[in-house]
């Protein structure tokens, strides 16, 4: 696989993931509201068997006593277990938006047929961005970024080994990491922008709750309606980039060449 560093600036990237998208924003936006959607239900199903099969002990930390529920420990493998297939999944469905303009909701859940390469895979990672972590926190900001196209490679090449992943990432990477970094530092903006836009609705819900029921009697469904216009605000945003991060990926590996007319050319058409 050829590796090339990547020269266009974020604004271009930026540029051609909105062209890729173009036409297909809602059905992006769908795939990414099923993504998160399983995220969410992921999250919550270990939180409800945490919170109904408690199991608390005393544990000994520097010589202080710490109450604890071990059950949230024991839930942490099924967390992963949970969530691994669907980041290979969603990988696998914006390689598949970008490459053919073409939505398949079913990419999503395709991550399951390698199930044991996606988990393996993700817990690696994880295991070597915490082991770079904890050093200091930019030298694991930048094994983040090293091992970022990882899930990627292994979208596109599912028969792949987890370690042949793991090493073509890092030398996609070199020299690359800090392109990545100010394409994602590019989408600041857009985060503030949505940040305001929470803020200002979190102050409406709540001078509305004061008003109509004078008085925070119904703030748990306040609470709720709150986490839902949360998750669902954010979707779009989380489509415009993560369809940035994969042309990022289609430039890194050469897949995509942009010309000096900045005309998206596959490499094989040349």
């Amino acid at each position: 696989m050829e590796h090339r560093i990547v020269t266009e600036p974020a604004a271009k990237i930026r540029e051609i993931a909105r062209h890729a998208a173009r036409g297909n924003w809602w059905r992006l936006f769908l795939g990414l509201l099923i993504f998160i959607g399983l995220i969410f239900a992921a999250s919550f199903l270990t939180g409800i068997i945490n919170e109904f099969l408690p199991m608390y002990r005393y544990i000994v930390i520097d010589g202080e006593y710490i109450f604890l529920n071990v059950t949230g420990i024991l839930t942490l493998p099924l967390y992963w277990v949970l969530l691994a297939p669907m980041y290979l999944g969603i990988c696998m469905f914006m390689i598949k938006a970008f490459r053919t303009r073409q939505v398949s909701y079913g990419r999503i859940f395709a991550g399951y047929k390698s199930f044991f390469k996606a988990l393996g895979l993700l817990l690696l990672v994880f295991l070597k961005i915490f082991a770079w972590s904890l050093l200091l926190i930019v030298p694991g900001i930048i094994a983040m970024f090293r091992y970022s196209m990882a899930m990627f490679l292994l979208a596109d090449n599912p028969d792949w080994k987890i370690t042949q992943c793991i090493n073509e990432s890092k030398r996609l990477m070199k020299g690359n990491k800090g392109k990545l970094f100010c394409l994602c530092i590019s989408f600041i903006g857009w985060i503030l922008l949505w940040y305001l836009f929470m803020a200002v609705l979190m102050i409406i819900f709540v001078t509305a709750s004061i008003i109509v029921f004078q008085a925070m009697t119904y703030h748990e469904y306040l609470i709720f309606l709150s986490m839902f216009v949360i998750f669902i605000s954010i979707i779009p945003l989380a489509s415009y980039m993560y369809m940035a991060v994969t042309v990022f990926y289609e430039l890194v590996t050469g897949n995509l060449v942009v010309t000096k007319e900045q005309e998206q050319i596959p490499q094989g058409l040349q």
